[in-house]
């Protein structure tokens, strides 16, 4: 069995064209809400400088990430993105903090 590798990035929390550049904590939960634990590993509050979260050895499966910057009086949160990871395959996500307000026609 072969891992997933994942790159997740969070946008700027003003312009969602940019990246930003601060502390952010990332947590990976199952497709069913719960948090992901797997031998060893705990994928919650996972620290990646700069908004760059890169993980190598992600099990197969469906997982639902959110990432958290909390040097703000109140914390800021990015939508949640649903992601499938598949054996030996690359995952490159761009995250969107609540910040920006979606409008979709």
């Amino acid at each position: 069995m072969g891992f997933a590798s994942v790159n997740a990035f969070v946008c700027d929390t003003k312009n969602p064209c940019n990246l930003d550049s601060s502390n952010w904590y990332y947590n990976i939960y199952n497709c069913d809400q719960t948090p992901l634990r797997w031998c060893e590993h705990r994928f919650q509050n996972i620290e990646a400088q700069c908004g760059h979260l890169q993980l190598n050895e992600l099990p197969p499966g469906c997982y639902i990430i959110v990432a958290i910057r909390k040097d703000q009086p109140k914390p800021i949160r990015t939508y949640p993105v649903l992601f499938q990871a598949r054996c030996n395959e690359d995952v490159c996500l761009k995250l969107i903090p609540e910040t920006i307000k979606i409008k979709l026609d």
